[in-house]
């Protein structure tokens, strides 16, 4: 992968710096730094004022792994599109329905991961692992076990038995698992294209849930890895936050300079019925994904 910020790429990257383009971001990894606890995430200074900038210039979506409403609490104001759970909630065209058959598998999921064993109240050597419940999807983080490896394996074999069975995707010393029916980062772009009217998206994220949205990316999408990582499907590269806060500010003065105002989003909201998901990516060191998972790296994370 190329670096996007390298001068050589500066005419690649001028087109999609201005004109109708969909700014889309991952959260942690991606615009906030990852760190021990999911609860600790936020964005620093400069790239909340960043993205507050470009927000006002252009149409801006964050799509990440992390519940809608804690998302929110850590964006500022006038992100026009701010979407939770992977794609699963803030798209247009909610199917309250489908929310509630993701909602009740998780809680059977939750009922068979206790009675297997899944914590280290019950196993020794998950010691450290938590559940995250966020209601539509669940994550495994397992960053605190003494041994990640082991620790990944023994979590990988209870969610390969999960009844029905879960798209497991691997993060950061974490497992994502996504009911049956459930949207992806890939859907969650899709329907994000529909729905603003832009022409073009710019997307950056560091990890499998992201890889989703970049293998075999439309040519219209210009595709951006954090982090380097030789299976990656992205077309470019950036080193880590703070180039993605350079970017930002690169867009910012570009449209600032064109007088650019954010393009307007057509009302009609989007469905995202007989959308196919599309895995690949690169496998992180301790997890393997027991199912349709695409692989990635290690730190915890929501993605």
């Amino acid at each position: 992968m190329k670096h996007l910020l390298a001068r050589p790429q500066r005419p690649i990257l001028s087109r999609w710096l201005g004109g109708d383009t969909l700014f889309a971001f991952d959260f942690d990894g991606t615009l906030s730094p990852l760190t021990d606890r999911p609860s600790q995430a936020g964005l620093l200074p400069a790239a909340r004022e960043a993205l507050t900038q470009l927000s006002s210039l252009a149409c801006v979506a964050v799509v990440s792994g992390r519940a809608r409403a804690d998302l929110v609490a850590r964006l500022p104001e006038g992100v026009r599109y701010v979407v939770g759970n992977h794609g699963n909630e803030g798209l247009p065209g909610v199917d309250v329905h489908t929310r509630a058959s993701l909602v009740g598998c998780c809680k059977a999921w939750l009922a068979q991961l206790a009675r297997m064993g899944a914590t280290g109240a019950q196993h020794p050597q998950l010691a450290g692992v938590f559940i995250e419940d966020k209601g539509v999807t669940l994550s495994l983080h397992y960053r605190h076990c003494a041994d990640h490896e082991q620790a990944a394996s023994l979590l990988n074999a209870r969610v390969a038995s999960l009844n029905p069975p879960a798209l497991a995707i691997p993060g950061h010393m974490v497992i994502n698992l996504l009911p049956p029916g459930a949207r992806t980062k890939r859907h969650a772009l899709l329907a994000l294209m529909r729905d603003s009217g832009c022409g073009q998206a710019l997307y950056v994220g560091d990890d499998d849930t992201d890889e989703l949205a970049f293998t075999g990316a439309p040519r219209h999408w210009l595709t951006v890895r954090v982090g380097w990582c030789e299976a990656s499907h992205a077309r470019y590269l950036l080193r880590d936050p703070s180039d993605v806060t350079r970017l930002m500010l690169l867009a910012i003065r570009r449209r600032a300079a064109q007088g650019r105002e954010a393009p307007p989003c057509p009302s009609p909201p989007s469905t995202l019925a007989g959308i196919a998901d599309t895995p690949a990516g690169c496998r992180p060191e301790a997890a393997r994904a027991p199912r349709n998972a695409n692989p990635s790296s290690s730190g915890n994370r929501q993605s």
